[in-house]
């Protein structure tokens, strides 16, 4: 079982490869009017056969999901893979980058949200103050984003968001469509894969993520051909555009999209996507190292609200963890220091969520 340090650790480095995807999407596949959907198609088609080579590597083998699961992979293959990532592009097409950043932020909120509505999760208690600081990080964090972005060109994003053109309102709507994709592809999986018993899945996240790729590129090939029939939408790739679509294919499908499932598989999904923010706060730092780009006050105000909302959501989750184990112990029987130190020495896998008892 991993320890806490590297699922955190895993999750710093998804968004360090999200924070410069939505930057590359506007400046290759936008700007040179690169058709979204064969986007779309080529990183799912790209990415699918080295997750699969890195799941019979890792995983033992490989597993091909049985008939009765086939309706869960369709199900994680749409909302995951073909529609977040379609979404996605589209949205950046009828906004910009910044503004896309800017609502990957709500991604926690529909995570804990659904994630109380539904049960996967229980709800935050508001008498303990780690109850609280889960809901606090979480908006404190989402808040600090958006007044990164905000600031980072103050004019022109207020201008945008108080008085947005068709096309931007347009393309806010596919944006919040992507993020509630997201949320829901990493509660279906919490549920149905990593907190059922009886899953053959639920130690193969890299097996998960591969099988839920192939769904999305099979249907992101069904509507290429659609797309090809009109010449116009005919793409070819070449210069710049080619590094575009290898990061969209290595980094932000397979090292990115494997370890999202990977980290799901050992905490709850509110504390995965707690870290969405920090897109922002890696876009900003990128863009003063590689171009340059000085900060201003409320930048620095934001960069320290991103990151005071993460050691809020990490602290309730260590916490809740914390009493977790205890109680657990407590169960047990295990009263006396000894004892802890005994059981702790030998951690064993909770079969319910994937923890470390």
């Amino acid at each position: 079982m991993a320890s806490l340090l590297k699922v955190w650790l895993a999750l710093v480095i998804v968004q360090l490869g999200y924070g410069g995807y939505g930057v590359i999407v506007a400046k290759f596949v936008k700007f040179h009017n690169v058709n979204p959907v064969l986007f779309a198609f080529a990183r799912l088609g790209g990415a699918f056969p080295l997750l699969l080579v890195t799941s019979v590597i890792f995983e033992q083998g490989l597993q091909i999901p049985k008939f009765e699961e086939t309706l869960l992979f369709v199900v994680l293959g749409l909302t995951g893979t073909a529609f977040n990532i379609l979404l996605c592009v589209i949205g950046i097409y009828f906004t910009n980058a910044n503004i896309a950043t800017i609502f990957q932020t709500a991604t926690p909120v529909w995570t804990t949200f659904l994630a109380i509505l539904t049960r996967i999760e229980p709800r935050p208690q508001l008498t303990r103050l780690d109850g609280w600081a889960r809901i606090f990080g979480i908006v404190l964090a989402a808040l600090g984003a958006i007044v990164m972005m905000l600031c980072s060109n103050v004019g022109d994003s207020i201008k945008q968001i108080l008085r947005p053109s068709l096309d931007e309102i347009i393309g806010c709507c596919f944006l919040l469509g992507n993020t509630f994709c997201m949320a829901t592809y990493i509660l279906i999986q919490k549920k149905y894969v990593f907190n059922n018993d009886d899953s053959l899945w639920k130690t193969r996240p890299i097996g998960v993520t591969a099988w839920s790729y192939l769904v999305g590129a099979l249907t992101m090939a069904m509507a290429s051909m659609f797309c090809l029939r009109r010449p116009e939408n005919m793409t070819f790739v070449a210069g710049d555009q080619v590094y575009s679509v290898l990061y969209a294919i290595f980094i932000a499908s397979f090292l990115c999209d494997m370890l999202i499932t990977w980290c799901n598989m050992h905490i709850s999904s509110s504390v995965v996507t707690a870290t969405w923010p920090l897109q922002v706060l890696v876009s900003v730092v990128l863009s003063y190292i590689v171009l340059n780009e000085l900060l201003n006050p409320l930048q620095y105000i934001g960069g320290t609200l991103i990151i005071l909302g993460l050691v809020s959501v990490v602290w309730s989750n260590y916490s809740t963890e914390s009493e977790r184990k205890e109680s657990a112990l407590r169960a047990h029987g295990i009263t006396t220091a000894e004892g802890r130190e005994e059981m702790t020495a030998s951690p064993r896998q909770n079969t319910k969520d994937g923890h470390v008892e």
